[in-house]
């Protein structure tokens, strides 16, 4: 089953604490916004909320695609792995994901960065004794287009659900958007759950 709350996760209210084995985030969109106030809003949900919902067997699993402006490439990937390092959070794997679709603005691939909580002693072995297709270096899958936004594409979600998560555990999507993540993490038997601030999505 999966449900949505139509709120912001910096209050992640309805999830017990420490039962999250998958958090599961592509970028949140702030349109017109500056980078201090997604870093803050990333350091409430990832950080705060985050550190409090993550099981230490779980998994933060990040996806960010870097944009260019003024002729240079803004590095939101590094900013926000300096601030998922400095908060203890370890770093370990990463992927790209090739959006196979040109792109004036954004470079044509997001890095999928996966994190392990504080106090997790994971490595990326787990992962691959579980999904085949994570042991690729690169995935390639166009985005879906649903409305103004692009949502992940049903195939990278079922990939990441696959490797990170077992039957009947919680996937958690803080930035929820069209909810195609809790959609297909629900059609596989786990339980979902995610965070929306815009209804109309």
């Amino acid at each position: 089953m999966a449900r949505v709350y139509w709120h912001t996760s910096e209050d992640m209210r309805e999830v017990v604490d420490k039962t999250v084995t998958l958090l599961l985030s592509a970028a949140v969109y702030l349109p017109g916004k500056p980078w201090e106030v997604h870093r803050d809003l990333y350091r409430r949900v990832y950080v705060e909320e985050g550190l409090r919902v993550l099981s230490t067997s779980g998994y933060l699993v990040t996806a960010q695609t870097d944009a260019y402006e003024q002729g240079v490439v803004f590095h939101k990937n590094y900013l926000v792995a300096r601030l998922l390092v400095e908060a203890g959070y370890r770093l370990v794997d990463t992927k790209i994901w090739s959006r196979r679709r040109s792109d004036f603005f954004q470079v044509p691939f997001t890095q999928v960065l996966v994190w392990a909580p504080p106090g997790s002693v994971h490595t990326r072995v787990a992962a691959q004794r579980r999904c085949r297709e994570y042991l690729e270096g690169v995935w390639s899958y166009p985005p879906v287009t649903r409305g103004r936004l692009n949502a992940w594409p049903p195939e990278l979600c079922r990939l990441l659900v696959a490797a990170f998560t077992e039957p009947g555990d919680l996937v958690v999507d803080p930035f929820a958007g069209t909810a195609m993540v809790l959609g297909v993490a629900a059609g596989m038997g786990r339980r979902a759950v995610g965070y929306e601030v815009d209804e109309s999505l």
